[in-house]
């Protein structure tokens, strides 16, 4: 019967202890404009919340007239097993991932083209 209690007590105190939840994977990112020769590194929880580029990159030298401008993305660190997505008003840009780490953020492959991503999104998600 003392066994039984006992047990009872030790379940019942490890059900009440608090879940503890891992940090989020951070994924290190960077933008890139090809055409000025700037690029500029980020960090961004992998978490699937959406952050805009301008919060992020606001005051980076990758910013013209209150802007930032980009041509290309690249995942530089830490985006193993991670999905990520770059949007633009809540359409897709483009992804990148560990397969595609490099993301055209101008919409036009192989070619650069300054483009105004201060709006744009980015999100990872494992």
């Amino acid at each position: 019967m003392m066994a039984i209690f006992a047990l009872v007590s030790l379940l019942a105190t490890a059900l009440a202890a608090p879940v503890i939840q891992p940090a989020a994977q951070v994924v290190t990112f960077q933008l890139t404009n090809d055409i000025a020769g700037i690029t500029a590194t980020g960090n961004i929880a992998a978490n699937g919340v959406a952050v805009r580029l301008g919060d992020l990159f606001g005051n980076t030298n990758l910013v013209e007239n209150g802007r930032v401008v980009a041509t290309s993305a690249q995942l530089v660190a830490n985006f193993q097993n991670t999905f990520c997505i770059f949007q633009n008003g809540g359409q897709a840009v483009d992804i990148a991932n560990e397969q595609m780490p490099f993301a055209e953020l101008d919409g036009v492959e192989g070619v650069a083209v300054e483009t105004d991503v201060t709006d744009f999104t980015f999100l990872c998600e494992i």
